[in-house]
């Protein structure tokens, strides 16, 4: 088994015991009135009777209530609509991670960093377009992906697939921590295109996004050959990467 398969393996691995802890770990929504006069609003995780309530608010935070301190409260019609599930308005998606490159077929798979943040508008309440730019590292050169984006949920649960889309042109230059170790005189950008699908965890305010995308980026290469014998040729290479990547963010 390749390194590659055993990380597919771990990371789908991750998603789905993720996934199934909050679709099965949900509790009720509820309003909790204080005799101070106060309000709390939020996910009643553990409620023992005549002693205190445990309410889960700020996606993360969990408060504990005694009873002494309680008017009243009652449990609201459970909605995935009082999560992140904005329908209309602007979006941000910014999300980091691991691409596995792989310019040829004769290649090595080696990992590298990138980075991506898209905003834009909510065209439907499950489909969302917008400008995107990003930083992918490729070894010896780096790329500035600009791009339209398209994406996309299925589904109206808490936590739901979503499938993404980007296509645009990425400026390219070379590392200064290879310029002293590398032929390349100058290399010129190319398209870049990105298809991938992941999951969407939900939260009040904000989600969490796993993707796994497939990377395509062009590039061309100008080499002076410095050997005496070649007489200092300068040839041109097209490049073409085919990348997985794989990505954690977030969304508001």
């Amino acid at each position: 088994m390749s390194n590659l398969t055993r990380i597919l393996i771990v990371f789908f691995g991750i998603i789905l015991f993720m996934s199934a802890g909050i679709a099965f770990g949900q509790h009720n929504l509820a309003k909790i009135y204080l005799k101070d006069g106060s309000k709390i609003r939020g996910i009643i995780v553990e409620n023992k009777f005549d002693a205190y309530i445990k309410v889960l608010v700020l996606d993360t935070q969990q408060i504990v209530i005694s009873y002494d301190k309680i008017k009243r409260f009652k449990s609201v019609s459970f909605s995935y609509r009082s999560f992140y599930n904005k329908e209309t308005g602007h979006f941000n998606e910014t999300s980091a991670g691991l691409i596995f490159l792989k310019s040829n077929k004769f290649s090595d798979v080696a990992p590298e960093w990138t980075i991506h943040t898209v905003n834009g508008i909510r065209i439907r309440p499950k489909i969302r377009t917008g400008l995107g730019i990003g930083l992918d590292m490729y070894g010896e050169t780096s790329a500035l992906p600009i791009y339209l984006s398209g994406r996309g949920d299925i589904g109206s649960g808490r936590v739901v697939p979503v499938i993404n889309l980007n296509l645009g042109y990425a400026p390219m230059w070379v590392n200064s921590s290879y310029r002293e170790w590398t032929d390349i005189d100058n290399v010129k950008g190319g398209m870049y295109w990105e298809i991938g699908s992941g999951i969407k965890i939900k939260g009040i305010n904000s989600a969490l996004l796993f993707n796994l995308a497939y990377k395509h980026q062009s590039e061309n290469l100008t080499y002076i050959d410095e050997w005496w014998s070649r007489g200092g040729n300068i040839s041109v290479v097209k490049r073409k990467f085919r990348n997985i990547a794989f990505t954690v963010g977030v969304a508001f």
